[in-house]
């Protein structure tokens, strides 16, 4: 089961974000950044799980934002659930 769920912003939590430019937006959405930036992490994220185990009962990404890293974390763990979280006030656009 793949879920995005919103949390809200403003509450002091976020008060660092800085708003991602419209050239970042439109980066996030190409094959250069699965490929070399998401396939990549995911690559580091098993070399630091002590124990990997086949599968997982829940996997989050918090900071989804289009959720393209969702399927690529239910593929390579094999959760029960991936759970995506996203500001509320964060509004993928394609550019």
């Amino acid at each position: 089961m793949l879920e995005c769920a919103e949390y809200p912003t403003g509450s002091g939590t976020m008060d660092s974000h800085v708003p991602e430019s419209a050239f970042g937006k439109w980066f996030l959405q190409t094959n250069v950044w699965t490929v070399h930036v998401l396939e990549r992490a995911l690559k580091d994220l098993d070399r630091l799980i002590p124990q990997r185990r086949p599968a997982y009962p829940v996997v989050a990404d918090v900071g989804c934002g289009w959720g393209r890293s969702l399927k690529k974390l239910n593929d390579r763990f094999r959760p029960q659930h991936v759970i995506g979280i996203a500001p509320i006030d964060y509004t993928p656009r394609r550019y």
